[in-house]
C-alpha cells in the first residue's frame, strides 16, 4: 500500500470554504459587545484600513466618544491591528465579516449618516487623504438619501474631491467625483447657481479630456460657451476647446475660434499682411523695444489683467496653429503679443511672444544675439 497524501482538487474546490470562513467568523463576531461590533462596522466601511484622524473625529462626536476603546477591544480579540496611524484588519476576509455585520438593506444609509457625521465634525479641517474617504462615504447615499437643503453642499464636497485629486494628475478620480455633482445641481442651475456651474462645468470638461472622452468634453465646454453670461466667463472654456481641437490635428477650426475669440476681445487681426506690411510691421516693433534696455524690460510691471493674459494665450495658440501651417501671419501675431507687453505690463504668456518674436528676427537677419538677449529677459 502507497503512504501519501491523495486529494481529489475538483472535490475541494466544489466546497464553499470561503463562505465557512465568513460564516464561522461573522459568528464568532455576533457574539461581542455591541459596540465592539460597532466599532468593527466603522472601521469596515472604509475598507481594510482605516486613518487615525477618521477614528479621532468620531470619537469628538458623543455617540461615538468611546470608539477608541471599542477598538481596543477588537484589537484584543485579534481581528484589527494598529500600524503607525492606521487602524487595519488583520485580512479582508475578517473586514468582509465586519462589513456583514451591516444589513444589505441599510448599508447604504449606514455609509452615508458616517459621512456626514464626519463632514460636519471635520469642516474646515486640514484632513489631507482621509479626505476622500470621508466624501466616498457621503457618495453613498447620492441621489436618493440626499435631502434638497443639503444638495449644493454635497455637490461642493465633491468639487473640491475633483479638485484635489486633478492636483495629484489622479483624472479617472476627479472625474468619477464630479459625476455625483450634476444629478445634484437643480434644473436651473446656470440661474440659481451661476458660478458654481462654470467652475463644476469646467473642471469636469477637462477631466474628461484628460481620461480620453473628447466628445464628452466638447459637450461641457459647449454648455458653458452657451450660458455663459459674458466673453470673460467663457474664455477658459474657449481655451480648452481650442488646445483640445490643435491636439487633434483641427488647426483650421482651431485658429477661426482663436480669431473670433480675439475679435471679440477688442483686437483688430487683418485677414493676411503681405511682406511688405509685415516688414513694417516687425521693423516698427523692433523700434519700440530699441527704445528700452534689457534692463529695462526685466524690471517691467508685471500686470494682474486677465483680459490681457487671455488675449496673449489666445495669440500664442495662434502662434502654435500658424508655425505648423506655414502661415505667413506669425510674424504679426508674435508682434502684437510684443506690443502688448510693452503696452500694459508683463504677465507669463509675455515671454513666449519675445521669444517668438527673437526668432523670427533671428530667422530674417540672422541675427543670434537678439535671441541672447530676450533670454536674459525671460
Amino acid at each position: 500500500r502507497e503512504r501519501r497524501w491523495i486529494w481529489d482538487e475538483d472535490e475541494i474546490r466544489s466546497k464553499n470554504i470561503t463562505d465557512n470562513v465568513l460564516y464561522l467568523l461573522s459568528a464568532k463576531m455576533s457574539s461581542l459587545p455591541e459596540n465592539t461590533r460597532l466599532a468593527l462596522k466603522l472601521v469596515s466601511c472604509f475598507g481594510i484600513k482605516a486613518d487615525e484622524n477618521i477614528v479621532g473625529y468620531l470619537s469628538s462626536i458623543s455617540q461615538y466618544s468611546d470608539l477608541q476603546d471599542w477598538l481596543d477591544q477588537a484589537i484584543n480579540e485579534g481581528y484589527i491591528q494598529k500600524h503607525e496611524n492606521k487602524y487595519k484588519f488583520i485580512h479582508d476576509k475578517v473586514r468582509e465579516a465586519a462589513y456583514n455585520l451591516i444589513d444589505d438593506s441599510d448599508k447604504s444609509q449606514f455609509h452615508y449618516d458616517l459621512g456626514l457625521l464626519l463632514y460636519s465634525t471635520s469642516k474646515g479641517q486640514d484632513l489631507e487623504d482621509a479626505f476622500f474617504q470621508v466624501v466616498d462615504q457621503v457618495n453613498h447615499g447620492i441621489p436618493s438619501l440626499v435631502k434638497p437643503k443639503m444638495q449644493i453642499d454635497i455637490a461642493e464636497l465633491n468639487l473640491n474631491a475633483g479638485i484635489k485629486a486633478v492636483d495629484l494628475s489622479d483624472f479617472d478620480t476627479a472625474y468619477s467625483y464630479l459625476n455625483y455633482v450634476l444629478p445634484l445641481l437643480p434644473k436651473n442651475h446656470w440661474d440659481s447657481h451661476y458660478d458654481f456651474s462654470l467652475r463644476v462645468f469646467l473642471l469636469r470638461a477637462k477631466t474628461t479630456y484628460s481620461c480620453g472622452n473628447i466628445e464628452e468634453a466638447y459637450d461641457l465646454l459647449k454648455e458653458i460657451i452657451e450660458n455663459g453670461r459674458c466673453i470673460e466667463d467663457t474664455l477658459d472654456a474657449y481655451y480648452l476647446r481650442v488646445t483640445i481641437l490643435f491636439a487633434c490635428e483641427e488647426r483650421e477650426e482651431a485658429y477661426i475660434i482663436c480669431r473670433e475669440v480675439l475679435s471679440q476681445l477688442k483686437e483688430r487681426i487683418p485677414d493676411s499682411l503681405g511682406i511688405k506690411e509685415l516688414t513694417a510691421v516687425i521693423q516698427e516693433t523692433g523700434g519700440m523695444l530699441a527704445r528700452m534696455s534689457v534692463d529695462d524690460l526685466s524690471e517691467m510691471k508685471e500686470t494682474d489683467n486677465t483680459s490681457l493674459q487671455f488675449t496673449l494665450k489666445f495669440y500664442t495658440l495662434l502662434c502654435f496653429i500658424s508655425y505648423f501651417s506655414s502661415s505667413q501671419m506669425l510674424p504679426f501675431y508674435c508682434c502684437r503679443m510684443v506690443r502688448l507687453t510693452l503696452k500694459h505690463g508683463v504677465c507669463q504668456e509675455s515671454v513666449f511672444g519675445l521669444a517668438m518674436y527673437s526668432a523670427v528676427i533671428c530667422q530674417s537677419t540672422k541675427r543670434v544675439q537678439v535671441i541672447q538677449e530676450m533670454g536674459r529677459v525671460g
